[in-house]
């Protein structure tokens, strides 16, 4: 695996920067070309947080490395991983998701695993308080085949097409008709049946549909001259001429 870009926390995987004078050592020194991440291969998959990165291995291990500061390396600690760690007590993995300082996991049994940052619920407590070093296992879904991350959110696939989501809704990421601040359980997301695959950008959710369409919903298209977004609580189609009827355009819901 390579990689290329910021290295604040140890992002690239290379290690920390030599420095003559380790005390002023850069922590955010770039790599403006693609550097080999230490001690990794095999890698199956890989999904890069906001400060963080998650590597799946071809026999099921995950490694993770950059900022820990809320456990979203999973290794047990709050130290910020310079290079490749192993997630503590994961096995079986076929799917990671990496937001920001969270991370998620899909076992090959179809059930999931979750861990990091609490900040927005993403770890089904009933609150938003606190983070886990460790992976956390989430009831109630048994029959996950794939992921996607944002922000502040987490989007499942069930083996049945079926889309859920939970964390933070404030642009209708969840996709369930809502715009509450916060899904602290886990909704379904309405409209996308039959989906194949799902994806996250920042602040929305997308979902592509066995006949090829493609669905999103959530905050899904920005207008940099008008400074706003358009959006949507619901999913909605995309066509050639753009997003099928948004759900709403400018400032984020209250």
């Amino acid at each position: 695996m390579w990689a290329w870009g910021e290295h604040r926390k140890g992002l690239s995987g290379i290690g920390l920067i030599p420095s003559a004078t380790p005390a002023s050592r850069p922590e955010s020194a770039p790599q403006p070309f693609p550097v080999q991440v230490r001690r990794l291969q095999g890698v199956k998959q890989v999904s890069a947080g906001t400060y963080h990165t998650l590597a799946l291995l071809e026999d099921g291990r995950v490694m993770a490395w950059g900022y820990n500061g809320e456990g979203a390396v999973g290794d047990g600690t709050t130290e910020d991983r310079w290079e490749p760690v192993a997630v503590k007590g994961l096995s079986g993995v076929v799917k990671v998701a990496a937001g920001s300082n969270c991370s998620l996991a899909i076992l090959k049994d179809g059930t999931v695993r979750v861990w990091g940052s609490n900040y927005t619920g993403l770890l089904l407590d009933g609150t938003r308080q606190g983070f886990s070093q460790v992976p956390k296992p989430v009831a109630g879904i048994r029959t996950a085949i794939d992921a996607a991350a944002g922000i502040g959110h987490f989007l499942i696939l069930l083996a049945n097409g079926t889309v859920q989501g939970w964390g933070v809704d404030g642009w209708g990421q969840c996709g369930d008709g809502k715009t509450g601040k916060y899904a602290l359980s886990i909704v379904t997301t309405k409209n996308p049946v039959g989906s194949v695959a799902v994806s996250a950008s920042a602040n929305g959710g997308f979902a592509r549909l066995k006949d090829g369409r493609l669905m999103g919903w959530g905050a899904i298209y920005v207008e940099p001259m008008q400074q706003g977004r358009y959006w949507t609580a619901l999913p909605v189609e995309w066509s050639p001429e753009g997003w099928f009827r948004p759900g709403g355009y400018g400032p984020k819901p209250q």
